[in-house]
């Protein structure tokens, strides 16, 4: 059963503008150690800066599919965007965000699908939650 739905889209130049204005507050405030690091192989700017905005739509997409938005119980931080060997992208949450979730959802088996695309100057992403 589906428990929620978001998408968002983000227009990379902004991200980008985030990136040039203060890039290290915005990367430590936005994006985990993992996702940090894993772009640190990226060679390319603009991959770089696609990468990072598909990110960012993601974690939206996330909150609004989750139905609660970022505050103070719902941080950046707490969702984190990785990729599979197959090139499948995946969230994963932190542990109170996860435990979060099964209490919104009143569910206990709960499976989060992820697609991500960007076309510059746009990166959207599209996230379903659903019970199993």
């Amino acid at each position: 059963m589906i428990l929620g739905i978001g998408v968002d889209l983000v227009d990379i130049q902004r991200i980008e503008k985030m990136l040039e204005r203060h890039p290290q507050k915005f990367l430590d405030m936005t994006y985990t150690k993992i996702e940090q690091e894993r772009a640190t192989t990226i060679t390319n700017d603009q991959q770089r800066t696609s990468y990072f905005a598909k990110r960012f739509a993601a974690k939206e997409a996330f909150v609004k599919a989750l139905g609660c938005g970022f505050g103070s119980q719902v941080t950046f931080l707490d969702i984190s965007v990785h990729t599979e060997a197959s090139g499948k992208p995946t969230i994963v949450l932190s542990d109170s965000l996860s435990r979060k979730m099964r209490v919104i959802f009143k569910e206990d088996r709960i499976k989060i699908d992820l697609s991500l695309t960007d076309e510059y100057p746009m990166a959207q992403a599209f996230v379903v939650i659903s019970s199993y």
